[in-house]
């Protein structure tokens, strides 16, 4: 069975741009805007883009965690 929209990990990705990577994760919608939202930064190292990655993943998941604990159980 499909896991639902809400439930689904947060995608990211680290892209080469001239001497850097650049770290963005997708952190959801917002609300007034209708616009997506990502998390973004930039590093000279890749092991430490792999890390920031990681990191910016569980941000995203933690907010979400606390919105679903916030509302209700019900939605998440």
């Amino acid at each position: 069975m499909a896991r639902s929209r809400a439930a689904k990990r947060p995608e990211g990705s680290i892209r080469q741009r001239g001497g850097t990577f650049q770290v963005r994760v997708y952190a959801g919608v917002d609300p007034v805007t209708g616009k997506a939202n990502y998390l973004t930064e930039s590093t000279r190292d890749e092991k430490e883009a792999d890390r920031i990655l990681r990191r910016l993943i569980q941000q995203v998941v933690a907010v979400q965690a606390e919105s679903c604990n916030v509302f209700s159980s019900d939605s998440c």
